[in-house]
């Protein structure tokens, strides 16, 4: 009897870990804290990236900061992007479209989010690309952070 109970407790133990790891949604959800920069110059210190898990596969990743020192003046860079993530060896990779509405440039304009996620004993490193397409002019922010 000790045996059978010994490998039901096996078995349900290896299918709970086959499960954690394949959700990839879980491992990279989190509050993370960086800045965030444009063409190498930092124009927001202190910025935080929200990501929450949607599904195993597919999170939501939310931003809202006021971009400052930019030639058309401060604009707010306010994303809400369900986005799908990956994996790719040691890294998690997100990437997912969405519209923003930014009023002081009379409208709303294509974003896509691109980055990854690299997940180790010290922590969580994020890198993120958040493109806004204004007619044929990207303007590319990189968010670095880490997970709090």
């Amino acid at each position: 009897m000790s045996l059978g109970l010994s490998l039901v407790f096996t078995g349900c133990s290896k299918d709970d870990e086959s499960e954690k790891s394949d959700n990839y949604a879980e491992i990279v959800a989190g509050t993370y804290v960086g800045s965030l920069s444009m063409a190498g110059n930092e124009i927001v210190p202190s910025a935080t990236i929200s990501i929450t898990r949607v599904s195993d596969d597919k999170v939501t990743l939310t931003i809202n900061e006021t971009l400052s020192g930019l030639p058309v003046g401060d604009l707010p860079l306010n994303v809400s992007c369900e986005a799908e993530v990956s994996k790719d060896g040691d890294t998690y990779k997100i990437t997912g479209n969405t519209n923003a509405s930014i009023p002081q440039l009379g409208g709303e304009f294509p974003v896509s989010i691109a980055g990854t996620i690299g997940v180790s004993a010290a922590g969580s490193a994020a890198k993120i690309t958040i493109t806004v397409t204004m007619g044929e002019l990207p303007i590319m922010v990189e968010f670095t952070g880490s997970k709090q």
